[in-house]
């Protein structure tokens, strides 16, 4: 009792004092703490070691000599794994790099897997692709045991600033003057035609029950002849989860209720697969289950439930360092989570969700999906213009990873003073030290330490092979899910993007006399995409000859594009774009005739017409002659400064960053009668606003601050703008242009019977794959037109195309055979 009595006078003594105790000893720990994590990550940049409380003798010491940048020689070791040659004791004057072997025993072994997942903490991984053949990226996307669906994920989000971009209240705000995007008057009343519903219904009820017969939801795709089955990975079947629109337009309820009771019952992702496509996972199951969602009246919760749990586990894709740019393919089983995106990367999985990630924030408010999305924009905007050799259009392949491993003679040209700007990261099983680099850049980029110095042509065109993505259509669609409420320049950057467009990616074909009556006068064109490449410099004059080359190779999915033009006529309230809109679906309604074909062909390539007035002037002798002597296959570039529609002849706005800012100050002048704005300018071109207040008293004088503020903002980036451009010393482009002539070269023909050998087509198409793979861009496109102009002509053309398409797939020879 006595030590009990004592507990009990000590406890009274000092219980008002425990909460001090316990306050100040977790302060010490976590000040302690946070000194560790503070000093850890700063050695994801700098040379510091790795801090740990486990002390092991067995643990290896950063090789500090290792940081710096590799070249493109390789050596086997003793396992015959590919090694890039480190340079640990660098001769300045030589980039003949060569292994200081008296070091590599106390190399850490990034080969290891446990040592890599312990270094990947805090240095990034960068990879050229997740190509298994390779050793260490086979090692790098090693799957967890412990990682069997999404509920097994609590990883967070580790480099995505959420806030970097909000979703906005104002986004829901619609201008009196906001255009109408569907016509207000259709030709045919727009009622439904009962007949050809009733046709579409059946032939969809009949392919999906042939379908259902032989997969299981979870298969994405199956090849009816060869039953051979192509699995994304995602757990619930692109083909099921692509029909939800379908069954709401067709009223399947059944089938709807049978889909509802399976999302229910799974609930969520379960796979045997690693590696899962990011862009699969918002464009076509996160897409889906959103339309699912709107298209029940926001009733059926289960559609927004999983869509928000695979976008969770999609969104892991863009927690990437510096640039937060997604990964293609997300190893999402594996630990070893700290990556850059990819060196070489199409620019379409880097552009394809940006509408996606903003749907979701307007459906969920939740900021990372707008923040994450808009980044993406925000980076294509910041790399359209001196990065890559033609402004606003990407090359197909980019190096957006952020980290750009530099040769030498670069890494020389990097002073000290910017040693900042270095980061060190881990590459091919090595320590390296790479660029830190905030914006796109070209892989044929001479500061590589893999560049040979031999340019790769870079390959321009609007829509990847799968025809899921246009991001300049993601674009226009984003802008008006915003309601016009324009924060980044979305309008902007489409309208530059077309003044390129309009030079170099139109073309009419040159046909033969007969088709003058089909074709009619300068109603159609064609889209090509382009190779570009850097010609001879001119150092007197400061001048680079850029070389673009028109493929002439039209595919099916460019007849997505005519959509996209009518769409942005009628968003931007723009004739130029209405008339170019209908004159790429003329193109594609003339292009099976102009083949001798039904449907439209795969692909499809002709000769150029230099001659816009005289299209129909084909001559087979002509050409075999040009094909005889050679000359057919001269390069003859020519300096294009004009585009292929005449923009003055339509209404076009002008969208100078002048005008812009005149734009916003007229916007101000209307808003407030308070401020007088006096313009002027001087040599510099520099702006000089006076504003002058007409009244003193307490009310005007908070209005004042406010929108003089907003002025003053508007100085200073016109005027930091003007600077930067002027410290900028760039050569002046001189862009010159000729046709491509890999379809023709080789070719054998003859020239007695004026024909190709092989007969397959005429003379006057140079390549034609006449495959049907039942594409949907053409459709989409007579859909936007419809909706749009309200011409009813727009669904005869659909209707005379789906009788053919069902005619075809019905010819036996062309092997129609149910998949049951």
């Amino acid at each position: 009792m006595h030590f009990y009595s004592m507990a009990i006078l000590i406890f009274k003594r000092i219980k008002s004092d425990i909460p001090l105790l316990i306050t100040g000893s977790l302060l010490f720990y976590y000040l302690f703490k946070n000194e560790l994590d503070m000093l850890n990550s700063y050695a994801e940049n700098e040379l510091l070691p790795h801090i740990t409380n486990d002390l092991n003798e067995n643990i290896e010491n950063v090789n500090t000599d290792l940081l710096l940048p590799i070249d493109n020689k390789f050596v086997k070791n003793s396992e015959s794994t590919a090694k890039p040659v480190i340079n640990t004791n660098p001769d300045p004057e030589s980039l003949n790099l060569k292994t200081d072997k008296s070091k590599d025993s106390t190399a850490v072994n990034l080969f290891d897997y446990d040592t890599l997942l312990e270094k990947n903490r805090f240095f990034p991984i960068l990879q050229n692709s997740l190509d298994t053949s390779d050793v260490f990226n086979m090692i790098s996307i090693t799957p967890s045991n412990t990682i069997k669906n999404i509920k097994s994920l609590s990883r967070k989000l580790k480099h995505l600033i959420v806030d970097k971009f909000t979703w906005k209240t104002s986004y829901t705000y619609i201008s009196e003057d906001y255009p109408n995007i569907q016509s207000m008057k259709f030709i045919d009343n727009g009622f439904a035609v009962k007949g050809q519903l009733a046709k579409i219904k059946s032939l969809f009820q009949e392919t999906f029950d042939l379908y259902s017969n032989v997969i299981a939801g979870e298969t994405d795709e199956l090849k009816p002849l060869t039953r051979e089955r192509i699995d994304n990975g995602n757990g619930f079947g692109r083909t099921l989860i692509g029909s939800i629109d379908m069954f709401f337009i067709l009223n399947m309820e059944q089938e709807l209720d049978d889909l509802i009771q399976k999302l229910t019952i799974q609930e969520s992702l379960s796979t045997t697969k690693n590696l899962l496509n990011t862009n699969e996972n918002f464009i076509t199951i996160v897409s889906s289950l959103i339309s699912g969602y709107e298209l029940s009246n926001e009733k059926d919760e289960i559609f927004l439930k999983i869509a928000k749990q695979m976008a969770k586990i999609a969104i892991k894709a863009y927690d990437s360092p510096i640039n937060g740019l997604p990964l293609p393919e997300l190893p999402f089983k594996s630990l070893i989570q700290n990556r850059f995106p990819l060196r070489r990367t199409s620019i379409f999985d880097i552009t394809g969700n940006i509408l996606e990630l903003v749907k979701m924030s307007s459906l969920t408010k939740e900021n990372v999906y707008i923040s994450t999305g808009l980044n993406v924009f925000q980076k294509m905007h910041d790399s359209s213009r001196n990065v890559f050799n033609m402004d606003y259009l990407f090359p197909s392949v980019i190096d957006p990873s952020g980290c750009q491993l530099v040769n030498q003679d670069a890494n020389r040209k990097v002073s000290a003073t910017a040693s900042q700007s270095h980061m060190k990261s881990i590459f091919n099983g090595n320590y390296v030290s790479c660029l830190q680099r905030t914006t796109f850049f070209s892989i044929n980029d001479i500061n590589n330490f893999d560049s040979d110095g031999e340019e790769i042509l870079e390959f321009i065109d609007l829509i990847n092979k799968d025809g899921n993505v246009n991001y300049l259509f993601s674009i226009l669609k984003t802008y008006h899910l915003l309601n016009g409420n324009d924060d980044l320049g979305f309008k902007t950057y489409f309208e530059k993007s077309f003044e390129i467009i309009n030079k170099f990616m139109f073309y009419k074909p040159n046909l033969p006399a007969n088709f003058l009556v089909e074709g009619g006068n300068n109603d159609f064109v064609f889209f090509t995409p382009i190779t570009v490449k850097k010609g001879n410099l001119d150092e007197i004059n400061n001048e680079l000859d850029i070389l673009v080359t028109q493929s002439l190779k039209f595919r099916s999915q460019h007849c997505q594009l005519g959509g996209m033009f009518l769409y942005a006529s009628k968003l931007f309230e723009n004739k130029t774009y209405q008339v170019i809109g209908e004159q790429l679906i003329n193109g594609c309604v003339l292009l099976p005739k102009f083949a001798e074909l039904e449907l439209i062909p795969e692909s499809a390539s002709f000769d150029k017409c230099f001659d816009l007035t005289n299209c129909y002037s084909f001559s087979k002798e002509a050409k075999i002659q040009l094909m005889a002597d050679g000359s057919i296959f001269d390069n003859n570039f020519e300096i294009v400064t004009d585009g292929f529609f005449k923009i003055s002849d339509t209404e076009f706005p002008n969208t100078s960053e002048d005008d812009e800012v005149d734009a916003e100050l007229m916007k101000l002048k209307d808003s407030s009668p308070l401020i007088k704005v006096d313009r002027k300018r001087n040599n510099k071109d520099l702006i000089d606003l006076k504003l002058e207040y007409e009244d003193e008293d307490e009310t005007s004088a908070g209005i004042e601050t406010s929108e003089g503020d907003i002025l003053s903002d508007l100085y200073t980036k016109q005027q930091q703008q003007i600077e930067e451009e002027e410290q900028e010393v760039l050569v002046n482009k001189i862009f010159k242009m000729t046709t491509s002539k890999v379809e023709i070269n080789g070719k054998p023909f003859n020239a007695q019977l004026q024909k190709w050998t092989d007969g397959k087509y005429p003379l006057y198409i140079n390549s034609l794959d006449s495959k049907y793979l039942l594409r949907p861009e053409f459709i989409e496109s007579l859909f936007y037109a419809y909706r749009i102009t309200g011409d009813n002509k727009y669904r005869s053309i659909a209707a005379e195309t789906l009788d053919k398409l069902i005619a075809h797939v019905k010819q036996v020879h062309n092997k129609h055979i149910e998949i049951s």
